[in-house]
């Protein structure tokens, strides 16, 4: 193997280890991200079993207020 391919190897191999780096970091901030929205729900379920208004909910949780009611329809 000369000079030029080894090189052109090693960029490769640099490039998917990039790559794969890149790919880590979404998952993690995906996983992030579901861990807080899954967090949000199981408060603002909590809070719709105390009986708090559903203004209360969305602005302590962020929630939609439509989201909160369909859960709050539901139960």
């Amino acid at each position: 193997m000369n000079f030029q391919e080894e090189a052109q190897r090693v960029y490769e191999m640099r490039q998917k280890a990039l790559h794969d780096e890149v790919s880590k970091e979404e998952a993690y901030k995906e996983a992030y991200r579901e861990g807080r929205m899954q967090v949000k729900e199981r408060v603002a379920k909590m809070m719709l079993q105390e009986k708090m208004d559903i203004q209360l909910i969305s602005k302590v949780t962020g929630l939609l207020e439509d989201i909160v009611l369909k859960w709050k329809n539901k139960s």
